[in-house]
C-alpha cells in the first residue's frame, strides 16, 4: 500500500526555487507555515495526544481498532501483525494506520488521502481512507480492505475445493477453486472426521491438534494415535517452542 500527495513534489520544488529576499507576500503560504519541525504535540491529563475528527472523510461510528501500522517520514509502512489477516465476506476488516501530517512541510490535511494498493493478482487500485482524525503532528485513519484487495474465494465445497474440474463448475473463473491447499472445517466435529478419513482410508500421515498460545507446550492427542505419531508431534512441538 502507498499514499498518494500529488501536491507534495511541486509545492516542495516550488519553495528550493525560491530566491531568500523574496517578500513574503510573493510566497505560496503553504510553504511557509507548514514546518513539521515547528508543530508541538498536544496531550490530555491522561498522556494522550489529542485528536480530532476530520469532516472531509467519511466515519463509521461502529468501526473501532487500536492497533495501529505506522508510516514513517520516508513513507515506510510497519504493519501491526495482528492486522494482516484479512478473511471472511467483502469489507471484512479494517486496518488502522498512524502517520505524521507533514511531509516535506506540506500539511496533508490540505490535500486528498488516498491508498494505493495492489492485490495477489497484481493488480492495482484505490481507496478512500474513512474515520480520519488528526493532532497537530500526526494523522490517523482506517483502510476498509475492499473485496478485490484479497485473494479468496470464500466457503467452498470439498470437491470443488481440490478437484479443478468441480471448481470451474461451482466458481466459474476462480483461482482458488480445484487449487486449494488449505482446508477450515466449520467446527472441530468436522475437522476430525475430515482428517481420520484421510488417514485411515487415504493412507495419509495425520499430526495434531497443535495447541498455540499457550503458556507452556501442551498436546492433546487422539486415544487411536500410535507411539510414532506420539514421536512426531514432540518434535513438532520442540520446533515451535
Amino acid at each position: 500500500m502507498a499514499l498518494s500527495f500529488g501536491e507534495s513534489k511541486r509545492l516542495a520544488a516550488k519553495k528550493a526555487a525560491s530566491p531568500a529576499n523574496v517578500s513574503v507576500d510573493d510566497i505560496d503560504v503553504a510553504t511557509l507555515e507548514l514546518n513539521d519541525e515547528d508543530q508541538i504535540a498536544v496531550y490530555d491529563d491522561n498522556g494522550e495526544e489529542t485528536f480530532e475528527r476530520s469532516g472531509n472523510y467519511t466515519w463509521f461510528a461502529d468501526y473501532s481498532d487500536d492497533q495501529w501500522s505506522y508510516i514513517d517520514k520516508n513513507k515506510d509502512i510497519q504493519l501491526d501483525a495482528n492486522q494482516i489477516n484479512i478473511t471472511q465476506e467483502s469489507n471484512s476488516q479494517v486496518i488502522p494506520f498512524e502517520m505524521p501530517r507533514y511531509y516535506d512541510g506540506i500539511d496533508l490535511l490540505q490535500m486528498t488521502i488516498q491508498i494505493h494498493y495492489l492485490n495477489a493478482d497484481r493488480e492495482e487500485n484505490y481507496a478512500s481512507p474513512i474515520n480520519v482524525s488528526y493532532s497537530n503532528t500526526k494523522i490517523r485513519f482506517y483502510w476498509l480492505v475492499a473485496n478485490d484487495a484479497t485473494a479468496k474465494d470464500g466457503e467452498l465445497q470439498f470437491d470443488a475445493a481440490v478437484a479443478p474440474e468441480v471448481g470451474q463448475l461451482k466458481a466459474p473463473g476462480s483461482k482458488v477453486a480445484g487449487y486449494a491447499n488449505t482446508f477450515i472445517f466449520p467446527n472441530i466435529n468436522a475437522g476430525n472426521i475430515g482428517y481420520k478419513i484421510a488417514q485411515r482410508l487415504g493412507g495419509f500421515e495425520a499430526y495434531g491438534p497443535i495447541l498455540q498460545g499457550l503458556n507452556a507446550p501442551i498436546n492433546d492427542l487422539s486415544r487411536g494415535c500410535n507411539a510414532e505419531e506420539v514421536y512426531k508431534m514432540a518434535l513438532i512441538t520442540a520446533a515451535l517452542i
